[in-house]
């Protein structure tokens, strides 16, 4: 209770089923682990949406290793605690003036957001934590979350990177939630060989766009595995924006376009689709094809015509599987 992952949550707020019927506990004072675009929208949701009285997001580097961009950090700026800002640049200026960072000069990037950033949602505070791990969150089974406890830690130098290195010195921030937003993982289930967080790609891909491998990988043999491509976020889970992620379809799409060529038709696929179908349905299995689609589609603009809404979307499966007269 109190402890999430962000891709849920940007599922719920974002209405995708089943996450959007899910409850999520939100209270007064939450924390975003992360330094990213995700973190930023999970902040501006809690903000406007949810009205907390803080957020704080703890960053395990430093303020100069931030990934988000200016324009992401307009939506909250407004709710900026400044002098929390200050102040916490003041206890991490000797750590990064260490490794040659400017404090001054990377804090006006924070600022950079302010002039352009929208009105305050609420009167919820937003400030940072920067250098600080997080060690162990801190609660228990019928209260929930209680606070997070954090490492300290400093800057070295990594040939040219600079990493995070734990001091050893914990320390305790009293909250009542926890939102992980530091990356994701690809799903185990489908049987691809995965290396890190993402499916292995074939290092010499049959099929490559600009020099990118979208095939996927087969360890044993180390090739390319016939047929199967990964696209988007199934090849580098939660990289960037979701703007990335088309740009990444489109390169994919272009890799599958070469491949296709160099496969005969299917036989009376027609055929083999009728019995594809049917054995689904035989299987209890609702099948969605375009039809359907663009019934669901004009069931959801006469919803938000007699709502007087600019867009709705369903909440649940159920409902969009109603409107598409689709029954068990």
């Amino acid at each position: 209770m109190g402890h999430y992952c962000a891709k849920s949550l940007v599922y719920h707020y974002n209405r995708l089923p089943p996450f959007s019927q899910q409850k999520f506990l939100i209270g007064k004072r939450a924390a975003i682990i992360g330094i990213g675009n995700v973190m930023v929208d999970v902040a501006r949701y809690l903000i406007k949406e949810r009205e907390v009285e803080e957020v704080i997001a703890v960053a395990r580097r430093g303020p100069g290793e931030a990934k988000f961009t200016t324009e992401e950090l307009e939506s909250v700026a407004g709710n900026l605690d400044l002098a929390a800002l200050d102040a916490e640049f003041s206890r991490v200026s000797p750590i990064i003036s260490s490794v040659g960072q400017d404090g001054e000069k990377i804090k006006q990037k924070f600022l950079e957001a302010r002039p352009a950033a929208n009105e305050p949602a609420s009167k919820a505070r937003f400030r940072f934590e920067f250098l600080s791990s997080p060690a162990r969150v801190l609660g228990d089974w019928l209260n929930g979350v209680s606070g997070l406890e954090v490492e300290d830690n400093i800057l070295v130098e990594a040939g040219d990177q600079l990493k995070a290195r734990g001091t050893g010195k914990t320390r305790k921030i009293e909250l009542d939630t926890v939102i992980f937003a530091i990356g994701d993982a690809v799903d185990v289930n489908f049987c691809l060989s995965v290396c890190g967080n993402s499916y292995m790609s074939a290092a010499e891909p049959s099929f490559p766009v600009d020099g990118v491998s979208f095939e996927a990988c087969n360890p044993e043999t180390k090739q390319a595995i016939e047929g199967i491509f990964l696209v988007g976020w199934a090849r580098r889970p939660s990289t960037g924006l979701v703007g990335n992620a088309r740009r990444d379809g489109e390169m994919a799409a272009k890799s599958i376009l070469q491949y296709l060529p160099m496969k005969q038709p299917v036989p009376d696929s027609e055929s083999l689709l009728s019995r594809f179908v049917a054995r689904l349905k035989e299987t209890q299995v609702r099948v969605v094809d375009q039809a359907h689609l663009a019934k669901l589609e004009e069931a959801e603009r006469a919803t938000a015509a007699s709502m007087k809404v600019e867009d709705f979307k369903f909440l649940s499966n159920e409902e969009m599987f109603a409107a598409m007269e689709l029954e068990k």
